[in-house]
């Protein structure tokens, strides 16, 4: 197998008044392509910020990230922004669609970040819709849909760009049983047919259950369950 993802001995603290608060100790973690992962644990435990190393959207006090044959830690702002975009989709708890746009502009949004031309933008968004089951939802705007819908959207804005590997955070959260359930299909569905690889973080047992390996972090440290 060939991995996608490798930390090697990274520590992350964050300061709280006097006192430093220790989130990572020297976790070490790898990844191969097209695996499911899912990462459980105790709140304010670190799951979201281990999430935010990977995706290149925090850096470690001190080891190394190479994720999609990239060593992250040695990059500057400008080269993660496109590793961000092109290597990357996020799905988080809250939706975070544009107000001002609709779901398809929304999920072409990822695509015209990366200079896509027009014909291919709408055909990709357009395919992805349907593949989540809102292309009759295509020119309605975050207000005018529910909890779901938009949740739905979000995740169809993940894929836009095709890339390697899908990171989601409590993308289940706030969202009823019914669902959560539907959500949940979509995503193991998707990133298995595509052959991305997602690393989700979940409180949802049920959730947690479908996933291929399972890990737990807890006092700083990551281990498979």
């Amino acid at each position: 197998m060939v991995s996608i993802l490798s930390m090697k001995n990274v520590t992350k603290t964050y300061q709280s008044g006097d006192d430093t608060l220790l989130i990572l100790d020297q976790v070490d973690f790898a990844v191969d392509e097209g695996e499911n992962i899912v990462i459980t644990g105790e709140s304010g435990s670190g799951k979201s910020t281990l999430l935010n190393l990977i995706g290149g959207l925090d850096a470690p006090d001190e080891g190394e990230i190479f994720a999609c044959s990239q060593k992250l830690t040695s990059f500057g702002e400008t080269v993660l922004s496109k590793f961000r975009n092109e290597k990357t989709g996020f799905i988080f708890q809250f939706h975070y669609l544009l107000k001002d746009f609709t779901a398809l502009e929304n999920v072409m949004m990822p695509g015209r970040i990366r200079g896509d031309k027009q014909k291919i933008l709408l055909s990709r968004a357009g395919e992805l819709l349907e593949k989540v089951g809102l292309s009759d939802r295509k020119d309605h705007y975050p207000g005018q849909l529910s909890g779901g819908e938009r949740q739905r959207v979000a995740l169809a804005r993940a894929l836009m760009n095709a890339p390697p590997l899908i990171l989601a955070d409590e993308p289940t959260g706030s969202l009823d049983e019914k669902n959560s359930r539907l959500v949940e299909d979509l995503l193991f569905h998707l990133t298995e047919e595509s052959g991305t690889t997602l690393i989700l973080v979940t409180h949802d047992p049920a959730l947690a259950a479908r996933a291929g390996k399972r890990y737990h972090l807890h006092a700083g440290s990551l281990t498979r369950k």
